[in-house]
């Protein structure tokens, strides 16, 4: 039983840290579309317009639930929860500092 809660956690912990990756990859996709690549095709606008709110309003949401997991793992720095945490992290904070510039 101890093994099976176990397991469902370390797949709740590598959901999460997917979910940071995508969500971190697309917003990083959107900046450096609008610095570099300047693509103004009709279908990446919808696909911009669409996912650019819901994976901005994930990113804090993902910071607190990976450092309330990394809590609960008493600080294991070897697992998804810190991989997610960092990279959380560190997309909330270049949000605040793009959106500060603005």
């Amino acid at each position: 039983m101890i093994l099976k809660k176990n397991n469902e956690k370390h797949q709740q912990d590598q959901v999460v840290f997917y979910v940071t990756l995508v969500g971190s990859f697309f917003l990083l996709t959107l900046y450096l579309n609008d610095t570099y690549f300047k693509i103004d095709h009709v279908l990446v606008g919808v696909f911009r317009e669409l996912g650019t709110l819901p994976s901005a309003g994930m990113i804090p949401f993902l910071v607190f639930i990976s450092a309330k997991r990394f809590y609960e793992k008493k600080y294991s720095v070897i697992s998804y929860t810190f991989l997610s945490l960092l990279i959380s992290s560190i997309t909330l904070v270049s949000l605040i500092i793009g959106f500060s510039m603005y």
